[in-house]
Parts: C-alpha cells; structure tokens; sequence
C-alpha cells in the first residue's frame, strides 16, 4: 500500500512515529512509576487507596493525553518540518501525525490499566493488552481499513486500534474488578 504512495509516505509515517513514540513513552512512564503503589494498595486490600490513586491515574491520563494530543494535533505541521522540509513528507506526516492523536485521550488508559493488572498479579489481562495494541487487535484492523480506504486507512489504524483496545481494558477491568469484588468508590461522608 506504501509503495503505491511513494517514499513520501513511507518517511511520513516514520516522522509521525518516532514523535508519537516520545508522547507513548511519557505515559508508559506515568502508568509504570504508579505501578508499585498500585500493587502494595491492592495487596493490602487498601481499596479506598486503590481507588483514589485510579481516579488520579485516569483523570492525569485522559487530561494529558487530550492536552498533549491537541499540542501536537494544532502544531504537527512545524513539529514535522523540524525532521524535513520537503513538502511532500510534510504533508504525509503531517495527516498521520494528527491521525494518530485522535487516541491519545485513552492511550493513558490502557498503559494504566495493563500497569494495574500487573500490580494485581493478572498476568494474562496485560499481556491482552501489550500485544493487542501492536498485534490482535492491531493487524486485522491496518488491514481492514487498508482494503477499505486505503492509504487513509492504514493512517487511522493505530489511532482504531487504541480506541478499541482502551475499550477491551476497560472490559477486562470491570469483569476483573467485579471478580475481585473491588469496591473503590468514593466514601461519602455524611455530616461533620
């Protein structure tokens, strides 16, 4: 499908990648350093911790992914030109970039959740969600939507993907927090 499109398309998607991949690292980074607090939480059966610690995570998580994402998405044009100025990779990169920052609200999501799930010693769930991102779930959807829209969409698979996979870690945690009988609610305070 590249070939058809050129070398230009093959460099903008490789710009449009490494960049994605600094936003990617920052939120593995995010989720991991949580990791240990999330473990020794949920072993002490601190479900109250837990949960507060969660309703930060995701809150951190969508509000830096959506900031960050949209920093990118209003600016990818300049961040492109940075790695090139040929007109043509510039236009690639450009789209691809901004495709790929559709997802990056829920991308923190996933990262903290595969995090949770293996401070919860649930091995299998994060491993669902490490190789569906870049391989279960993410090779029938590239390609899916290459014979479907072509080019365009082997631009918007990753950012499908991530949607679908934040949709399946969302799944697993509520089937896993039901199993475990998790209750982290907020505790509700009546009077003084």
């Amino acid at each position: 499908m590249f070939k058809k499109n050129g070398d230009a398309a093959i460099a903008g998607m490789g710009i449009a990648n490494k960049v994605v991949s600094l936003v990617t690292l920052l939120l593995v980074g995010f989720a991991a350093g949580a990791q240990p607090i999330m473990g020794y939480s949920y072993g002490a059966k601190n479900n109250k911790r837990l949960g507060e610690l969660l309703r930060f995570l995701f809150k951190a998580a969508v509000i830096g992914g959506f900031v960050g994402g949209a920093i990118i998405f209003i600016f990818a044009n300049a961040i492109v030109r940075v790695f090139i100025d040929d007109v043509q990779i510039v236009s690639y990169g450009t789209s691809m970039l901004r495709a790929l920052m559709i997802s990056s609200p829920v991308v923190g999501i996933i990262f903290v959740l595969s995090n949770l799930f293996q401070a919860m010693g649930k091995g299998t769930q994060s491993m669902v969600l490490a190789v569906g991102r870049q391989g279960i779930i993410f090779i029938p959807v590239i390609y899916i939507m290459s014979h479907l829209l072509g080019l365009k969409g082997i631009i918007i698979s990753q950012a499908l993907t991530d949607i679908l996979t934040a949709i399946l870690a969302i799944s697993m945690f509520i089937h896993v927090k039901r199993k475990e009988n998790l209750t982290l609610k907020k505790e509700v305070k009546i009077g003084a």
